[in-house]
């Protein structure tokens, strides 16, 4: 069945304070921390081109399957990810993660759900680096 075009002019696009799209749609990798002059890369940083997939973002967790799991129920967008070095003593990632909130809403939840999570994690835990054959990063 094709139904027939509506007559009639069509609706004026929404101003971009009345679109949620503009908002929300923008490059978040911007919104990172730049790193600081003297900063070195990072010898490893999760990603490609300051971009974690979902899966990615999961395999960062304890328990990746349940971590993709929930975080496909709690309708994950995106992930901007950076990180450097500094000297020999530390090293900085910084991840901004962005949740739909169309269905119901859990965005909120799930920002504070995380971020008891990372907390909980000790500072400066390893983790396997990909592809290394157990190599710790």
């Amino acid at each position: 069945m094709v139904l027939e075009q509506a007559a009639g002019k069509a609706p004026e696009p929404l101003s971009a304070a009345q679109d949620r799209r503009v908002k929300t749609g923008g490059d978040l990798r911007k919104l990172l921390l730049k790193r600081p002059s003297g900063a070195r890369d990072a010898v490893y940083t999760p990603g490609s081109d300051g971009w974690m997939s979902l899966a990615e973002y999961a395999g960062q967790f304890t328990e990746p399957d349940a971590a993709f799991s929930d975080l496909v129920a709690d309708e994950f967008r995106r992930a901007a990810v950076t990180s450097w070095r500094v000297g020999s003593t530390y090293s900085v990632e910084i991840r901004l993660v962005q949740y739909r909130s169309e269905e119901n809403g859990s965005a909120a939840a799930t920002a504070v759900k995380e971020a008891v999570y990372w907390a909980d994690q000790e500072s400066g835990s390893s983790r396997v680096l990909p592809d290394t054959g157990g190599g710790m990063v």
